[in-house]
């Protein structure tokens, strides 16, 4: 007898200490249907025609989260390695959904080839299956996404571990570069949609953007509207002045290859009651996130009688976990013709960067002073 209820005491412990990290997690999977059960697999995917035709893929779930957010993820296997696409879905969505599945369970499946829930489109080609999945319990692991297997992720570490993560834990996956000289992975500058102040033309996600703030008195602020359309704007703070300086940019970017990118836009600075100056420009990226050269054209319009084109060329490379260098020169043609270069560095973690720069023009080195002028800057990046 004593040795059943010490039995059963260990059971309770474990069942106990299972409820406690699941609400620790405090998520909870969501069936759309009992036939489905909480995880949809590729039979039923192909029965019902939930997805679609997704090209290897291996499961599919819906969660409630923190008891008021839904979320979905999708797991599939592809020809570098796995991959999982994790998005939000709105109650309503998700009980349209579910209604719509049971009415197509009810006709016996087979009638309609329409998926209900369509997302092919979702997961982008991938030259790399390195990521960094951030777990809802607060842990990162960084690996190569080998296999998906049921609704489990199995993820190799640099160090060669084979670990399975269950898909209902995983809160975000991150792009990471890939392994540098054996020594781990490399973690990505969370601001390569700029240089210092010129544009690069790769794209703000959807849902992404940044906080900047340029020599304390200059904040900006940009954010992703859709894959390729972004705007940013901000204004001074300069203390004493009646009027400020106000910008907007709007910046139309596309990726033409993986390691090219175009965008073009206009920035318009304005102060209250005086004509603006608009500047339509267009920028290329050629490069991946560690290494990359700019290039850029831009032309006065509108408020300057002047239309000469002012040419940009940056460059970035990353030389450390953490480290970047950066150089952003302008060369202004027509009746102001001059040069302003700049080389600096920025230092960088998951979503704040600070930049440390040196500014100069070829008629400072003519004066008896220091012929640079310093240029600090930061940036926060939130939604990735």
């Amino acid at each position: 007898m004593k040795k059943m209820l010490f039995m059963f005491a260990i059971v309770c412990v474990l069942y106990t200490g299972d409820v406690v990290f699941s609400n620790q997690l405090n998520v909870v999977i969501h069936e759309l249907d009992p036939v489905i059960g909480e995880m949809i697999d590729v039979e039923e995917n192909s029965l019902y025609t939930i997805y679609g035709d997704i090209p290897g893929f291996c499961s599919a779930g819906f969660l409630l989260v923190d008891g008021s957010k839904y979320q979905f993820y999708v797991l599939r296997n592809t020809e570098l390695g796995a991959q999982i696409y994790i998005s939000t879905i709105s109650e309503e969505r998700l009980t349209k959904l579910r209604e719509e599945l049971t009415r197509r369970i009810a006709e016996k499946a087979g009638e309609s080839k329409t998926p209900l829930f369509p997302l092919l489109q979702m997961f982008p080609e991938e030259q790399s299956v390195y990521r960094e999945l951030q777990l809802r319990d607060g842990n990162r692991i960084m690996g190569d996404l080998t296999r998906a297997r049921h609704d489990t992720l199995f993820v190799r570490t640099t160090g060669g571990l084979l670990l399975p993560i269950p898909a209902y834990q995983i809160q975000k996956v991150i792009e990471k570069a890939p392994v540098v000289s054996g020594v781990g992975f490399y973690r990505t500058d969370p601001n390569t949609s700029r240089l210092f102040f010129a544009p690069t033309a790769r794209k703000l996600k959807k849902g992404t953007g940044y906080f900047a703030d340029y020599y304390i008195f200059f904040p900006t602020l940009g954010y992703g509207l859709t894959e390729n359309i972004a705007l940013s704007g901000g204004m001074s703070i300069l203390p004493g002045l009646d009027t400020q300086l106000f910008s907007f940019a709007p910046k139309v970017a596309f990726d033409l290859t993986n390691n090219l990118s175009l965008g073009t836009g206009v920035l318009v600075l304005f102060v209250p009651d005086e004509d603006p100056v608009d500047l339509c420009f267009t920028v290329m990226t050629y490069g991946n996130i560690q290494k990359a050269i700019t290039v850029g054209a831009g032309i006065p319009v509108f408020a300057w009688k002047s239309n000469n084109p002012i040419l940009m060329v940056g460059a970035e490379t990353q030389i450390s976990n953490s480290v970047k260098l950066l150089s952003e020169n302008w060369m202004f043609t027509g009746d102001f013709q001059n040069s302003l270069f700049s080389v600096g560095i920025r230092f960088f973690g998951d979503r704040l960067a600070a930049d440390l720069a040196l500014i100069t023009l070829k008629e400072l080195f003519n004066t008896e002073g220091f012929p640079f002028i310093p240029y600090v800057g930061f940036s926060y990046c939130f939604g990735r």
